[in-house]
């Protein structure tokens, strides 16, 4: 508490001091934190809003509980802190908090809140964060808050931000199905400080179903800083039927550090009814990285019913993916249903649907009539 005191007196001071910059400001706020964690101020709290509040909540089925349980407390609602004892907490009031230490033997937070807050009969809000960070990243968010339907207000990142090396299944499902929440706030799965070679099911479903979400913070998403192979269902229906979101931020799926054999699987249905979106960032599903045979369920229909997108963007794939007149069905729905998108696909420098013609109906471009010259691609591309 001394500590926290101090920094707090100390931000003051330097607030009025010449010199007081941007990097100053990062250094007392890590201080902050740590004051904070010290002094197990940091808490995660849900707070019921409207309904019938349930009268006990149950942790996630799957979750193993807290590796040491007189570390993971909670307060149900009545302003006493009390120490693990297992999945049922009884509610006291109109909250319950967390703090402490809550990550399992594994040193993650799968499943911990996996559809502990399903309800139609109550709505509630998240505030505050979990305190740790996982020790491993496999797994390690995934389906932490899976069909938490009756959140609708997450006030802070709930989660730690993740830095360095991705891992398997990190955000799988995390947020699938919270279907009720409509604005994300800053930090959010902000994932700029990932660094190397993807990993299998890193996004998978991640936020899958969050059709009421309309904005997406700075750093969501963010995968400018991953390079090497592609792993397989990387992207995974990460933001299919994220139906609300109007923008995408910088580094959203910026795969141009990507290089290597394609994955199966690696952007099905990423951004399928994504349909509120009206523009594309810059190397955005970027594909100018990769060589060799196209892997089977790579691109289905992973940009489908992106129907408000205007800017003409170009999607650009390396020519050496080996397409063929029998292999683009692996193109299955790809770009469909996108009639406002002025851009096109390029294979190299040739424009594929104009260099490539399908043995079967790929449905690729089909109703993206906005498309340079889609009254001329063959009927195979657009299902005629």
């Amino acid at each position: 508490m001394i500590k926290a005191l101090l920094i707090t007196l100390l931000t003051a001071t330097l607030a009025h001091a010449q010199g007081y910059d941007a990097r100053t400001a990062d250094y007392l706020r890590a201080w902050r934190i740590g004051a904070a964690e010290t002094t197990q101020d940091v808490e995660f709290r849900v707070t019921f809003l409207t309904g019938t509040f349930p009268e006990t909540i149950s942790l996630g089925a799957s979750y193993d509980g807290p590796a040491d349980p007189s570390l993971a407390l909670y307060d149900a609602g009545d302003g006493n802190w009390v120490e693990y004892t297992g999945k049922t907490i009884t509610r006291l009031g109109d909250y319950i908090a967390f703090k402490g230490d809550w990550r399992t033997s594994d040193g993650i937070y799968a499943h911990m809140f996996n559809s502990t807050f399903q309800s139609n009969a109550y709505t509630c809000k998240f505030s505050g964060a979990l305190e740790h960070t996982p020790t491993t990243f496999v797994g390690c968010y995934r389906e932490v808050f899976r069909n938490c339907t009756a959140v609708t207000l997450i006030e802070d990142n709930p989660l730690p931000i993740l830095t360095g090396a991705p891992a398997v299944d990190m955000f799988r499902q995390a947020f699938h199905g919270m279907s009720s929440v409509t604005s994300l706030p800053e930090g959010f799965m902000d994932t700029r400080g990932l660094e190397g070679a993807p990993a299998t099911r890193m996004f998978r479903e991640a936020c899958r179903g969050m059709s009421s979400v309309t904005n997406l913070p700075e750093g969501f998403m963010d995968t400018s800083g991953l390079t090497g192979t592609p792993a397989g269902h990387m992207f995974q229906a990460a933001c299919w039927g994220m139906s609300s979101v109007t923008s995408l931020p910088e580094g959203f799926m910026d795969t141009r550090g990507l290089e290597g054999e394609p994955a199966t699987y690696m952007f099905w249905l990423a951004c399928n009814n994504m349909s509120s979106v009206t523009s594309l960032p810059e190397g955005f599903m970027d594909m100018s990285g990769l060589t060799g045979a196209p892997a089977s369920f790579m691109f289905t229909a992973a940009f489908q019913n992106m129907s408000s997108v205007t800017n003409a963007y170009t999607f650009n794939m390396s020519s050496n993916i080996t397409w063929t007149s029998a292999n683009v069905i692996g193109l299955d729905s790809t770009f469909a249903n996108m009639p406002n998108w002025g851009g096109e696909v390029m294979w190299g420098t040739n424009v594929l649907a104009l260099t490539i013609t399908p043995d079967s109906q790929a449905n690729t471009f089909t109703g993206s009539t906005n498309m340079p010259n889609y009254s001329i691609i063959d009927g195979n591309w657009k299902g005629e």
